[in-house]
């Protein structure tokens, strides 16, 4: 049996649409704070190597590659991680980019100053990372669907 008109002309006149309006603030609110997320989020972007040796002054000699050599300049921010041993658990330390190699030179080591309260012993393992630029995910993003469209 079919409602008449005048009944169904009331329910809706009797509907606030309340509960409708406040999932719809929610929703824009969510959707705006995402958005400042997405383009003003800052995401560090490293250059990793696990070629190092530890110099006599305790300073590391890191071995990157030339399109990674590119990025790196000096005063950036270095992590040293140590691999674990059956000795030690792993371990990680600040460091500094000091020099890096010059234009036309055959080396592709860069000079890394280690904030260690002790001088590291040569012949250890691990990895390097320098921190290079700052990205939005958003900019993550673009980079990412440029690769696949220029294939």
């Amino acid at each position: 049996m079919a409602i008449s008109f005048p009944r169904s002309m009331r329910s809706l006149q009797r509907d606030s649409f309340r509960l409708s309006l406040v999932a719809l603030v929610v929703t824009i609110l969510l959707l705006l704070a995402w958005s400042a997320w997405l383009f003003l989020a800052k995401v560090p972007l490293y250059e990793t190597s696990r070629q190092f040796e530890v110099q006599r002054d305790g300073s590391l000699a890191v071995t990157f590659s030339p399109q990674a050599l590119a990025r790196i300049r000096p005063g950036q921010s270095a992590v040293l991680r140590l691999a674990e041993t059956a000795e030690q658990g792993a371990q990680a330390y600040s460091a500094l980019v000091m020099n890096t190699p010059t234009t036309g030179s055959r080396t592709n080591q860069v000079e890394l100053y280690v904030f260690s309260p002790d001088l590291l012993p040569p012949g250890l393992a691990g990895e390097v990372r320098v921190e290079v630029e700052y990205v939005s995910p958003a900019r993550l993003v673009m980079r990412s669907a440029e690769r696949y469209v220029n294939r």
